[in-house]
């Protein structure tokens, strides 16, 4: 049981605090693995929400651990935030968090979970390149932060591709454009209710593209679908 956070953009949605409370939601569902699909900060984030979060979900108990895989947001644009991509890493992994850069790990002998660098980054690794190493007869799970390379990761192996960047597809006009952009078209119907998981494609490849949701307003109370919750 994966539960998948995306695009939380800490300080633009969610304080630390609030991020914490919506991690109970998670935690109450037993996941076996919490996967982070990027853009868990944003240049909003304070330093102080910034460690609340990750000693939130340092906190979770799962079966397999905690793991993040970055995007596009997460290295900051502005360099207004008070810390650095540096920072951000080493205070998710001293929280227990494990950072995926172009690597993966076996999960219970038989999942392996690659983490892909985000297609913004500099330099990153092929599908192909990265799930060389897969052992055989695991089950492959990409985190890929933005739903652009299905096709390669498919070729390369992957069962399962865990995204984020277009937002589920609920905010307008950022709707429109990744639509228009290709990125998940099968996927693009919202769930059936807010914690609802979105549809899969048949197998043998699925992909999934999920994402907090910004609230009504950044004053209210009431915020929505902290997390996408799959069984495999």
């Amino acid at each position: 049981r994966i539960a998948l956070l995306a695009d939380v953009h800490l300080g633009a949605t969610l304080n630390g605090r609030q991020f914490a409370e919506q991690l109970r939601r998670v935690e109450e569902a037993s996941p076996d693995v919490v996967a982070v699909a990027g853009d868990f900060v944003d240049d909003d984030t304070t330093p102080a929400d910034m460690r609340e979060a990750c000693r939130a979900l340092g906190s979770l108990h799962t079966t397999y651990g905690v793991f993040l895989a970055l995007g596009n947001h997460d290295p900051g644009y502005f360099n207004t935030r008070g810390f650095t991509l540096a920072e951000l890493k080493a205070e998710l992994r001293q929280n227990g968090v494990t950072v995926l850069e172009d690597e993966g790990r076996l999960l219970g002998g038989a999942w392996y979970l690659t983490g892909r660098r985000d297609r913004s980054a500099a330099e990153r690794a092929t599908a192909a390149e990265l799930l060389a190493s897969c052992p055989a007869g695991a089950f492959s799970i990409v985190l890929d932060h933005q739903p652009n390379d299905y096709a390669n990761e498919a070729a390369a192996g992957a069962g399962l591709v865990l995204s984020g960047h277009t937002h589920g597809g609920h905010i307008f006009p950022a709707a429109c454009t990744a639509k228009s952009s290709g990125a998940t078209p099968p996927l693009w119907s919202p769930p059936a209710s807010p914690a609802g998981p979105f549809p899969l494609k048949p197998a043998p490849f699925r992909s999934t593209s999920s994402s907090t949701l910004y609230p009504p307003n950044k004053t209210s109370s009431r915020f929505y679908a902290a997390a996408c919750f799959l069984k495999i």
